[in-house]
């Protein structure tokens, strides 16, 4: 094996080259690994930012390159973690090149310890301003894509599966997309080792000639060919006659050459998603005989409402319907997964895909098939969440799968009946729904009532609610060494009596006008000499609580220490922590005890 992990700074290839070392140790004992990085520090007996800030970038990279070239002369067999910018044209052709991608690279991140590379713009610009440049090298380069959920850091059974090909009984519908053309020994991998119900092969993304390929691979029993294009192919028309499931586009008409397998409509219009008879009776306009075709919608789904009424139609004949609804954010993916297993049309993606809503890979085969039950983190937005990897391991002793289901607030009701329909019965629940969460509790506990807050239900007769934010931000302010008598939040909203209830000689300020928050805290323990002090001069201390939309705290405020809430890479607490040089903790071990504390109140259930 000679495999190079390619990828944006701080996607997680470091993290991933260990654990590979514990699922690749029995079936190649001899492989060598290599942060090349780690290598270049250990050689030049510096850090890499002292290496960087010496030689400059130009030079840096050079030495990266004769580095890399050393070590694949002098190994067989290896796995090597690339840096984001190294040159990729130095990877030989025969090396299996794996893009290692998270979503959350495009959102950007702000790094506290690495070199800048343009001092010039902010550090989230100057991460963002190479992205499009290196999306198209990575693309160009890699032969895979591995796309990894947020918060994967500690071995993981689902990926050990991913990495030793074990695809078994996987089922779904995998699109072959043209990309997946350009590398034979890849594209033989995918036909040979997933044991997926069919693989997709449409004509209008794949050429006539990719189609024929792939078919002298394939048994028949396993390929779906999707018309999509107007004009057909005659040796398509002719090669599904031969007795594979094909698809025609109700978009494209009526076929008049042959009956199909099954006919899929990609446009509903929100007037026939109004309720099941409209949608009904906009079907029926189509004749379709359901007892001789199948029929798939997959249309652009705005809200939760149409999305039940899909639903209740794809279910009255889960036999031959399958829904597979749409969105520009990807954001039904979890109306996917729970459907795995319940419908004959179904995908799942390795890369971008053909849509946002296919499962990744992972998210697929961490799934069971018809889960009867399952847990959700609920908020808005949720994509980013490390909710459904923390408790992956938990609820799979359940066979229950963790998904991430966007909420707006004001859809949290229509789209809480929904859910409790599909076999919602835990959830984390993050903003903006926790005041929701509480009204919708029939029990909260003391702590919930408290806060009048809850961020951890679970359905047993009805919904019990429990919040566990105290217990996640004691552990976050717990990290914090010295004189804790200087502190000020900036910005809060909803978290501020949980912060003050650590923490209740606290100053409060907006962070949309800066000033201080009368409603939050006595203003009579405080002197009038301490709160010009306060706003002047700062905190020692500084709790960021602010909303992205909100604006920095005084040029003067100088903290030793920032605290952000907020786990996120892009947050721009770790920006303003760089540009007053203060020590920077993150919300990470907060939302670690958070999750810790919801796991122990589900065990009382």
């Amino acid at each position: 094996m000679k495999l190079v992990l390619l990828g944006h700074r701080g996607t997680g290839k470091s993290l991933l080259l260990e654990r590979l070392k514990t699922y690749f140790s029995d079936s190649h004992p001899s492989l060598k690994y290599f942060d090349l990085d780690r290598e270049i520090e250990f050689r030049e007996g510096k850090t890499i930012h002292q290496i960087f800030e010496t030689l400059g970038e130009t030079q840096f990279r050079h030495l990266e390159v004769q580095v890399f070239r050393d070590l694949i002369r002098d190994n067989d067999q290896f796995v090597i973690s690339l840096g984001a910018g190294f040159s990729l044209n130095e990877i030989p052709d025969s090396f299996q090149r794996l893009w290692v991608r998270r979503r959350t690279d495009l959102l950007g991140r702000i790094f506290l310890n690495r070199p800048r590379l343009n001092r010039e713009v902010s550090p989230l610009e100057e991460y963002l301003e190479r992205v499009p440049l290196r999306e198209e090298r990575y693309r160009a380069h890699s032969n895979e894509q591995y796309i990894m959920p947020e918060g994967l850091e500690l071995p993981n059974s689902t990926e050990k599966k991913i990495f030793l090909n074990d695809f078994r009984g996987i089922g779904g519908i995998l699109t072959l997309l043209p990309e997946h053309f350009e590398s034979e020994e890849s594209l033989l991998k995918r036909v040979r080792s997933f044991e997926c119900d069919y693989f997709e092969l449409r004509d209008d993304l794949l050429t006539t000639e990719q189609i024929q390929k792939i078919t002298t691979l394939l048994p028949k029993n396993r390929v779906l060919i999707s018309f999509r294009r107007p004009q057909t192919d005659d040796w398509l028309k002719e090669f599904v006659r031969t007795g594979v499931l094909w698809d025609w586009a109700l978009e494209l008409g009526k076929c008049h050459w042959d009956e199909p397998s099954v006919l899929s409509l990609h446009k509903v219009d929100r007037q026939h998603l109004t309720s099941k008879n409209a949608l009904d009776r906009f079907l029926a306009d189509f004749q379709i005989d359901e007892s001789n075709t199948k029929i798939k919608l997959s249309p652009v789904v705005e809200n939760f409402s149409q999305l039940g009424i899909l639903i209740e139609w794809q279910q009255d004949k889960p036999q031959v319907r399958s829904l597979l609804p749409r969105s520009s954010d990807g954001r039904w993916a979890w109306v996917r997964l729970w459907l795995k297993g319940r419908q004959l049309i179904n995908f799942f993606r390795l890369d971008q895909g053909s849509a946002l809503d296919q499962p990744t890979l992972f998210e697929w085969m961490a799934t069971p098939f018809s889960p009867r039950a399952f847990a959700a983190v609920l908020g808005n937005p949720v994509f980013h969440s490390r909710t459904p990897i923390e408790h992956q391991a938990y609820f799979e002793k359940k066979l229950m799968p963790v998904f991430a289901v966007a909420i707006a607030s004001d859809e949290f009701e229509v789209a809480m009946d929904l859910l409790i329909r599909c076999g919602l019965t835990h959830a984390a629940v993050t903003s903006p729904l926790k005041s929701k969460a509480f009204r919708l509790a029939q029990k909260n506990s003391a702590m919930s009532q408290e806060l009048r807050n809850t961020n951890t239900l679970i359905r047993s007769g009805g919904w019990n609610g429990h919040n566990t934010d105290i217990e996640g931000f004691r552990a976050l302010f717990a990290q914090v060494t010295g004189d804790t008598t200087s502190v000020a939040v900036w910005g809060g909203g909803g978290t501020l009596p949980v912060i003050l209830k650590v923490v209740p000689q606290a100053y409060c300020f907006s962070a949309r006008t800066g000033e201080l928050k009368r409603e939050f805290g006595d203003l009579q323990q405080w002197t009038r000499s301490e709160l010009v002090s306060m706003k002047l001069e700062g905190p020692r201390i500084l709790i960021w609580a602010a909303s992205p939309e909100g604006t920095w705290p005084p040029e003067s405020w100088k903290p030793e220490i920032v605290i952000d809430l907020n786990y996120r890479e892009d947050s721009l607490a770790r920006d303003f922590a760089l540009q007053v040089n203060a020590q920077f903790i993150d919300g990470l071990s907060m939302f670690e005890e958070q999750a810790r504390g919801q796991r122990e109140f589900w065990d009382r259930f």
